[in-house]
């Protein structure tokens, strides 16, 4: 199976965690990462670890949560994303008390302290074994602490107006390669639904959860324009040995700016996703 755009490639293959990606990701989404982490009730002076922090952007929304008297720890294996977001916060909030650790997922139950909240965000979907990662989580949160867990379910995208039987077909055609052949590093596409389930196995004291719509009216700006292109090419990409000649040149159109048929200029765009959060409390 062919490569996905190195746009979206990360730290030894991993799909959809480069810099550029995750800076466009965030971008976009940014409006409702504001809005749900005031919903997790996290409070000034809390110690968080942010785990798989990436360029850390999360740790920065945290930060100025938690305030001065709180701190923030952001913890990911990829060395590059890491030193990017050092640097950055280091001019965005030189007063907080924020520390970066370079470390795997299964490394950090060696990491020292107790927190306040431990938060993972988009990242259950590349750890193969979740239940044991919740069970080294949960010993690094105090008494009355919680683990908060979030991931995007992609069984749930829209893009009009891209004809409904096309976009079944691929949504169908990925489904079953995630099912049956997919290669290189561990990747859930469909962690979302996955997530109350595996905070419930872990028997923490009380599990809640929400699900988040992420949704866009167009015509597309640039980012969002970007982002669905992007979109576009990994879906085409990563399915791309089961389509027809017709069937993948039919899809590039629609992402295409010179066509007609390209969806971020029509005035019938509409995106949706779902992405679901689950907090369990130790």
């Amino acid at each position: 199976m062919s490569k996905t755009p190195s746009l979206l490639n990360g730290e030894n293959g991993i799909e959809l965690a480069s810099l550029e990606w995750l800076s466009l990701h965030h971008r976009v989404k940014a409006p409702e990462r504001q809005q749900i982490l005031k919903r997790f009730d996290i409070r000034e002076g809390d110690r968080v670890l942010d785990l798989g922090c990436g360029p850390g952007f999360w740790v920065e929304m945290l930060a100025d949560i938690v305030g001065k008297s709180g701190a923030v720890v952001g913890a990911d294996f990829d060395e590059g994303l890491i030193h990017h977001a050092a640097k950055t916060i280091a001019l965005s909030r030189p007063d907080h008390d924020i520390a970066f650790k370079c470390i795997s997922f299964e490394e950090v139950g060696d990491m020292l302290g107790t927190f306040d909240v431990i938060f993972f965000s988009n990242c259950f979907c590349y750890v193969p074994d979740p239940q044991e990662l919740l069970r080294r989580l949960a010993v690094l949160v105090r008494p009355g602490g919680r683990v908060i867990g979030r991931n995007w379910d992609g069984g749930v995208f829209i893009l009009n107006p891209i004809p409904e039987v096309t976009l079944a077909r691929m949504q169908h055609l990925l489904a079953e390669v995630f099912d049956t052949d997919r290669a290189g590093p561990y990747f859930d596409n469909y962690f979302g639904r996955k997530l109350p389930g595996t905070f419930r196995r872990h028997g923490f004291k009380k599990v809640t959860g929400e699900t988040q719509v992420i949704e866009r009216w167009g015509p597309a700006d640039a980012d969002l324009s970007a982002y669905i292109k992007a979109n576009g090419a990994w879906w085409e990409e990563t399915v791309s040995h089961k389509l027809t000649p017709t069937e993948r040149d039919e899809w590039r159109r629609y992402f295409d700016e010179r066509d007609e048929r390209y969806v971020c200029r029509s005035e019938d765009f509409y995106f949706c996703m779902l992405e679901a959060a689950v907090t369990g409390y130790v």
